[in-house]
């Protein structure tokens, strides 16, 4: 491994793609993350009596590397040009971060969680069989559906911890790392 052994190492080897391949490395970092977190729910949860459903894992860490990685990669260089409008010139760096979660946090929760819904429900028909036996404008309509149904309540459960989390993010985290 380039750059030493250990945990340094790693890091080494990560900040080396992340040059060479920042939408790659992001996409394989929120698979990793999503089906790590998934399993951790999992064994936390009641409902699932501490099991680990590993097609579950592995499903959602897929929908991870295929829409949150790109798409995030992507939204949080939205956001920070957002940051640099002339408006937020002489700003402070606490107001121009708490504009980004701002902006994060309506349009951006909202575009990205109604993204989600609909490809999530695509996905779901692509590993369940023949992905156009529904047919796609009935797939889209499904999905449609469930942007009405659950889009308040999913951006008020998000709103409990992201705008903090962004917040801190916008702030400390270099945009290449975000």
């Amino acid at each position: 491994m380039r750059g030493g052994g250990g945990l340094k190492g790693a890091f080494a080897a990560y900040d080396a793609q992340m040059v060479k391949r920042p939408i790659i490395t992001k996409m394989w970092t929120s698979f990793i993350i999503g089906a790590f977190g998934d399993m951790l729910s999992q064994l936390l949860s009641k409902t699932t009596g501490g099991g680990v459903d590993a097609y579950r894992m592995v499903t959602y860490g897929l929908s991870q590397l295929l829409y949150f990685g790109p798409v995030m990669h992507f939204w949080f260089q939205a956001v920070d040009g957002f940051g640099k409008l002339p408006v937020l010139a002489g700003s402070s760096s606490v107001v121009k971060t708490l504009a980004m979660t701002a902006f994060d946090q309506t349009v951006g929760a909202t575009l990205v969680i109604s993204g989600f819904f609909m490809f999530f429900t695509v996905w779901s028909a692509v590993l369940a069989g023949p992905f156009f036996s529904p047919g796609l404008p009935a797939l889209l309509a499904t999905g449609a559906a469930k942007v009405g149904a659950d889009l308040w309540p999913t951006l008020v459960a998000n709103w409990k911890l992201w705008p903090a989390a962004n917040f801190l993010n916008f702030k400390f985290v270099p945009l290449d790392y975000r």
